[in-house]
């Protein structure tokens, strides 16, 4: 299914006519914020590579920068502690739910993770080779991918590199004559900024004017970073804004559910918080803690020390979150620290594990210590099946909630058939589980235009074309503007959204956006709200309910079909949705001289 934000990236990438990548720094930054051109390149490698569309296919790129992380990570913790505290760590994150729902999800998460495991990973490698103009080089590079994307990784970043002067100058400070190395480290520093900034107004001149902006390049208006701006004279106040994020932010570490997280980690699908740790990974994060605390005065090679840069990394990533706002809504509060900005906990909380299996990998004590080894090594292959057990039995469980009976119904009635059990004091009730009612019925649908026409399949003519008409109505939890996604109100999402569900049964369908007759997009600025600030896409006529509460398209503008091809794959089919599309699609053909046939779903 798709998630919530996802859903959204989705429609702006396969929903217009056409979808011209930008390469602006993100003007808010954020998980609904569009234009990631990272992301958006799905729908151009889909038809390079003559792909069909399907959640795979649609996916390439979160998995892509999911695949980068593991990788970048599993080369960070083996140059600190070896290559098996290095694997041990990896494949604990790897079978990790939340990483693995991230890696699974469309949104700018999973992109911005393996940007600052990048610039993490150039920073460590300077430690050891300051004076490397390529390792410099490196880091420039990873510093203008981390800019173009999600705010938090920009502060983290930033935070990151400011440490890293500050502990190198303080480190040559004690040492005479060092004066020399800290210029070098200076002027090589310089040439990175300069290749950085070259780097991004190479993509587009107007990110040197975001940069420059500095404070509202970190700090972005309306953005969801990690500021006290939010608490207003009516909020909840500091004190209680401070005590909510450390209560989720304990619960989560530690693997709890209690107030504030899900037992499920599909329902990080609708922005529902899920632990970043299973509960039986917390006992090797805790030892390595303890390890972490004890080793810090052992330094290593140059400017290195392991120890110490691990605790760094965790305090970066971690105590700006504490500064998430909380803010009064109707149902009496929201705390806006999400699973999206503490994702990135998971990787120091993940080196700890490596940080324990380096100690107990040269604990050297006679047999014990030997058998402490293949003891660690086995409950390293233990957790790991139990985790991938979890994410099967997780799959399984969503899967029989979205194919379930009541898939046709609608409104408030349908939050039975969605509720986790858990407590979600800040996120609960109807509001939060209508997306998965909404996408429950697409993906029904799918299944049934997969069954017709798999019955129908003998009697089709080659050469000829298929209209395939499913009536919009049937998406009744969310006919004009899915809840949460107002952006994208009185658009036909619908047919955009089935069709990649369909293709997720097997079916490739060519969906219709009926355009303007002159070609000029209606309506451009009903998608400002995204701050998508790239050239203008043309998307569908605005819609609206009818006097007999049908969907119908909109009849002050002269609109024309346009039959979309988001598949790399050649398909007779062609989806419609209202009788508007189903007309102009016919007569289209008929212009044409094209053959069809005509089924009804």
């Amino acid at each position: 299914m798709l998630g919530l934000w996802e859903s959204l990236t989705f429609y702006h990438t396969f929903g217009p006519v056409d979808v011209p990548l930008s390469f602006l720094i993100a003007p808010r930054a954020n998980i609904g914020g569009q234009g990631y051109a990272s992301l958006e390149i799905a729908r151009l490698i889909i038809h390079a590579f003559h792909l069909p569309l399907n959640f795979l296919t649609f996916r390439i790129p979160s998995f892509f920068f999911g695949f980068v992380s593991l990788l970048l990570f599993f080369r960070i913790c083996r140059r600190w502690f070896g290559p098996w505290p290095a694997i041990g760590a990896t494949a604990l994150l790897a079978g990790n739910q939340m990483f693995f729902q991230y890696e699974h999800m469309m949104i700018v998460v999973a992109v911005s993770g393996a940007a600052l495991l990048f610039v993490v990973e150039r920073l460590q490698a300077l430690e050891i080779q300051y004076w490397n103009l390529k390792t410099w080089i490196g880091l420039a590079f990873a510093m203008a991918f981390v800019s173009l994307h999600y705010g938090p990784a920009r502060i983290f970043a930033v935070m990151l590199v400011a440490i890293w002067f500050v502990s190198v100058y303080w480190r040559l400070k004690k040492n005479p004559g060092s004066d020399t190395i800290w210029r070098g480290v200076w002027v090589l520093g310089g040439y990175s900024v300069v290749i950085s900034l070259f780097l991004l107004a190479l993509l587009d001149y107007r990110n040197l004017i975001s940069v420059l902006r500095f404070s509202s390049f970190l700090f972005p208006k309306n953005a969801e970073t990690m500021t006290l701006t939010a608490i207003s004279a009516g909020g909840p106040g500091f004190v209680t804004m401070l005590k909510t994020n450390i209560a989720i932010f304990v619960e989560s570490i530690f693997g709890f559910i209690g107030n504030f997280h899900s037992p499920f980690s599909s329902y990080i699908l609708a922005d529902f918080r899920y632990p970043l740790l299973n509960w039986f990974v917390v006992p090797f994060a805790i030892l390595g803690l303890v390890v972490t605390l004890a080793s810090l005065r052992r330094r290593g090679i140059l400017f290195t020390k392991p120890w110490a840069s691990l605790l760094v990394i965790l305090a970066v990533f971690s105590i700006p979150l504490l500064s998430s706002s909380v803010v009064n809504n109707s149902s009496g509060f929201l705390a806006t620290l999400s699973d999206h900005r503490m994702y990135f906990c998971l990787f120091p909380l993940h080196m700890l594990v490596a940080a324990f299996l380096y100690w107990l990998a040269n604990f050297n004590i006679g047999r014990i210590g030997k058998y402490a080894k293949c003891a660690g090594a086995l409950c390293i292959i233990v957790v790991f099946s139990g985790l991938v057990f979890n994410l099967l039995e997780e799959h399984s469980r969503f899967r029989s909630q979205v194919f379930a009976s009541s898939w046709e119904k609608h409104g408030p009635e349908t939050e039975k058939n969605w509720t986790d059990r858990a407590k979600n004091v800040d996120r609960h009730g109807y509001l939060f589980v209508s997306h998965f009612q909404q996408h429950a019925q697409y993906a029904n649908v799918a299944r049934q235009i997969a069954d017709k026409l798999q019955t129908q399949s003998k009697d089709h003519k080659s050469g000829s074309r298929r209209i395939i008409f499913v009536d919009v109505n049937k998406f009744s939890e969310a006919p004009i503007t899915p809840i949460g996604l107002d952006y994208i109100t009185n658009r036909n999402y619908h047919s955009i959204f089935l069709t990649l569900y369909a293709g997720q049964e097997g079916v490739q369908l060519n969906p219709v956006v009926m355009v303007a007759r002159d070609r000029s997009p209606i309506s451009p600025n009903l998608m400002s709200g995204l701050a998508y600030k790239g050239k203008v896409r043309e998307y569908s006529a605005l819609t609206e309910l009818n006097e007999k509460g049908m969907l119908t398209y909109k009849k002050n503008v002269d609109i024309v079909p346009v039959i979309l091809d988001l598949t790399g794959i050649s398909s007779p089919d062609i989806l419609v949705t209202t009788s508007q599309e189903e007309v102009g699609v016919r007569q289209l053909l008929k212009e044409k001289q094209i053959s069809f046939e005509y089924i009804r779903i």
